[in-house]
């Protein structure tokens, strides 16, 4: 598991916007027995809004009179399967599933609606000689 807190930094778009993250994952090896090197991970991410921008949102709304969503934080859930072939290529498929995409914010072309859910397909190849 590992925990973390951003720390405040100007340069840095996320850290005013996320305060805290948890990841936990966990790995399942020699699942299928002619294959003792793959691996079948979960995992699983959160991260929360920093007090901050949750204001700025409540500011925003008094202020403006705009009905936006007061942003939360996200979920991820994550299932990936790291498969060697051969001693010399790894093939990981990858998927995602974000509850709460972009915490919560509006679509500025349609304000009456959030962005909602995200599911994500991936592979990755490596390939070394």
């Amino acid at each position: 598991m590992r925990i973390g807190q951003i720390a405040a930094d100007d340069e840095f778009l996320i850290s005013k916007t996320a305060a805290a993250l948890i990841n936990s994952a966990f790995g399942i090896t020699g699942l299928i027995a002619s294959r003792p090197n793959d691996v079948l991970t979960f995992g699983v991410g959160f991260s929360n809004v920093s007090r901050e921008d949750v204001a700025l949102g409540h500011t925003t709304r008094r202020l403006f009179g705009y009905r936006n969503e007061i942003r939360r934080g996200n979920t991820v859930f994550e299932v990936n399967y790291t498969a060697t072939p051969g001693r010399w290529w790894i093939i990981q498929p990858d998927l995602q599933y974000i509850f709460d995409l972009s915490y919560n914010t509006t679509d500025p072309d349609s304000p009456a609606q959030d962005f909602g859910d995200a599911f994500l397909v991936g592979l990755m190849t490596t390939v070394a000689f």
